[in-house]
C-alpha cells in the first residue's frame, strides 16, 4: 500500500488541491485521514480514475451546441462597429457627449 499527497494526486489528475479536497467531502474519491492528514492509496486511484471512464454513447456527456452561423469574425467586427456608433455620458466632465473613435492621434 502506497498513500500519497493531495499535491501528488493533483499533479497526477491535472486538477486543483481545493477540487479534490471538495470530492474528498463528498465522499466522491477514497481518502485516508491519518490525523489532520489525507492520503490517498494510490492503488485505489488508479482504480477510481479507471470507474470514471464515460462510455461512447454521448448520453452521459453533452456536447455544446453549435450555432449556425456563429463566425467570430463578423461577431467581433459587428462589436466594434457598434462601439464606434455609440457615444457615453461622462459624469465627472459635467455629462459631455462624446463619440468614439478608433483613430489615433499620433
Amino acid at each position: 500500500m502506497k498513500l500519497i499527497t493531495i499535491k501528488q494526486v493533483s499533479g497526477i489528475l491535472n486538477v486543483k488541491e481545493s477540487t479534490l479536497y471538495e470530492w474528498i467531502r463528498m465522499d466522491k474519491l477514497p481518502s485516508y485521514r491519518l490525523g489532520g492528514l489525507i492520503r490517498i492509496e494510490e492503488g485505489e486511484l488508479y482504480e477510481w480514475i479507471r470507474n470514471q471512464k464515460v462510455s461512447n454513447t454521448g448520453k452521459e456527456l453533452k456536447m455544446p451546441k453549435i450555432r449556425k452561423n456563429a463566425d467570430i469574425d463578423s461577431i467581433v467586427t459587428k462589436a466594434i462597429e457598434s462601439f464606434n456608433e455609440k457615444s457615453y455620458d461622462n459624469p465627472e466632465k459635467g455629462n459631455q457627449t462624446k463619440s468614439v473613435s478608433n483613430e489615433r492621434s499620433t
